[in-house]
């Protein structure tokens, strides 16, 4: 299983071992389906084209999307992802926009994260040429938070509590904040090399999520995370 640096979701502890909300359900049912995981952790980028050259059998926290369809199997849904707007908390006040179109239209300037998905009004945007050149590529989150700081771009769009993890721990909650925007909530899944893994083996995992879920384990990890 490939992994990020993306806490509190997937990310590497003190104890240099995988570590997150993702890394425990996904250990969770594996072992309810009598396997162990083996974890490698990459940037994003570099783990999607392994998984499609049957390099890594599995990544978590991924979005289904037709193109990844053409080289992955998707697990059911696991849990929830939503991303927001982050700005200078100076600037905040002059941004007053409500939708990433109108931020767009006032020349801001937004960094994302290469090869991530961030839905359908998103995708819409990045397909019009004008909009799309407003956005602004990382290979890291950390990258968009320094980038930020510099002033190269004015807001970045991350998931909600990975931002807040990321600021809390750098010491950055008061200089950056949500500026308001938020995009949809998107259903999030384990996405599974076509080359490595059978279909079979999926649906074994999806009825595993399924008995963890009914046994209330789920919920006992997820509940670590939201205090």
């Amino acid at each position: 299983m490939g992994y990020e640096a993306w806490e509190p979701y997937q990310y590497t502890g003190l104890d240099q071992k995988a570590a997150g909300l993702d890394i425990e359900l996904i250990s969770a049912v594996a072992k309810n389906m009598g396997c162990q995981i083996v974890t490698k952790q990459g940037a994003w980028m570099d783990l999607v084209q392994q998984l499609r050259d049957g390099k890594i059998d599995m990544v978590a926290g991924a979005s289904r999307t037709a193109a990844r369809e053409q080289f992955a199997l998707f697990s059911a849904p696991y849990r929830q992802e939503q991303f927001q707007l982050f700005v200078l908390t100076s600037k905040s006040a002059s941004m007053p926009e409500s939708t990433l179109s109108e931020f767009i239209d006032k020349g801001h300037k937004i960094g994302i994260i290469s090869e991530y998905f961030y839905g359908d009004e998103f995708g819409a945007l990045y397909q019009e040429p004008a909009k799309k050149a407003a956005f602004v590529e990382a290979s890291l989150g950390e990258l968009n938070i320094a980038r930020l700081l510099d002033g190269d771009i004015d807001g970045m769009l991350e998931d909600s509590f990975v931002a807040r993890s990321m600021l809390r721990r750098k010491g950055l909650s008061d200089q950056i904040g949500h500026q308001g925007i938020a995009l949809q909530s998107n259903d999030v899944y384990v996405m599974f090399s076509k080359v490595s893994v059978p279909e079979s083996r999926v649906l074994q995992f999806n009825q595993a999520l399924k008995n963890i879920r009914n046994s209330g384990e789920y919920m006992l990890i997820v509940d670590k995370y939201q205090q």
